[in-house]
């Protein structure tokens, strides 16, 4: 009898040790939070892993996209909190830019329309972008992977309405700056997340 209420009491303080630590992990919301969680209970060996989705492609870092924040879930061993999850969208293009502070609209605009004759001719944006672009990119006036708020919104709005390898001119009439751009990347999501791992079984 004695025995069979020893094994009860261990059930108890198990399951009352699993909702306490269940009730503990879903109270950490903040990187500081998460930090102070590993700080206290260090024989969970608890790590926070910073996961991208344009870098990080595991097969494990798959199944965590598909989370949302605040998921708390178990991998063999291991135990996750995704306490943070943004999602953003890249854009990217190629552009020559022209100062409307040092040209006229009416020279911007004829510089434009020579620009998209001569890309019709078949001269590569890139030249063309090397020849005329006037803000000293030295990428061919390639924009690289950008988030959303990194570029006028003019500029990118309109990559958004605009078809993949489309050539299009953007007006950024208050900094009377001028562009001819290429979209020449879909725009496509980016996750980027922070999750709290620990060890919650055996190694």
């Amino acid at each position: 009898m004695r025995f069979g209420f020893i094994i009860l009491s261990m059930l108890f303080t198990a399951n009352l040790y699993g909702q306490n630590f269940t009730k503990k992990l879903e109270e950490i919301r903040t990187t500081r939070q998460a930090k102070n969680f590993i700080a206290d209970n260090p024989q969970l060996h608890g790590i926070i892993l910073q996961v991208d989705s344009d870098i990080d492609t595991s097969k494990l870092q798959q199944e965590f996209y598909l989370k949302n924040d605040g998921d708390i879930f178990t991998v063999g061993p291991e135990t996750y909190k995704v306490f943070s999850k943004k999602t953003t969208t890249l854009s990217r293009a190629s552009y020559i830019f022209l100062d409307g502070n040092e040209l006229s609209f009416k020279q911007v605009d004829t510089v434009r329309k020579f620009i998209l004759s001569e890309h019709k001719k078949g001269v590569p944006f890139d030249s063309l972008a090397m020849k005329y672009s006037m803000d000293g990119n030295k990428k061919l006036g390639d924009t690289g992977w950008f988030g959303e708020g990194v570029m006028a919104k003019e500029f990118s709005d309109a990559l958004k309405l605009h078809s993949l390898s489309e050539i299009f001119t953007v007006d950024v009439p208050v900094s009377h700056w001028y562009f001819v751009v290429k979209k020449t990347y879909e725009i496509k999501a980016s996750k980027k997340m922070a999750i709290l791992q620990v060890t919650t079984g055996n190694r």
